[in-house]
């Protein structure tokens, strides 16, 4: 589930991706930040905006959003998260 969102996010110029993209050393939780954006904001626009619930934590000083996908997640949710990543553009 988390290749589903992370790999489209990879691509996209203004986003982060904090966790490793190993497979040995990651699971399904992941972290991204957006340039010039606080982890804050961005988790309040995608509840708000698109309903989709992520938490804003610090990593070593760094504003991020973490995605904890759980097994009833979807893959269509994968893709909306995504989707929404690639509006903060």
């Amino acid at each position: 589930m988390k290749d589903r969102w992370v790999n489209r996010a990879r691509q996209l110029p203004h986003i982060d991706l904090l966790t490793p993209t190993d497979p040995q050393r990651s699971c399904a939780i992941a972290a991204f930040s957006v340039k010039e954006k606080s982890g804050k904001e961005v988790a309040d626009i995608l509840l708000k905006q698109h309903n989709i619930f992520t938490v804003a934590l610090d990593i070593n000083g760094t504003s991020a959003v973490r995605v904890t996908p759980q097994l009833y997640n979807t893959v269509e949710q994968m893709e909306k998260l995504a989707g929404a990543l690639e509006r903060f553009g």
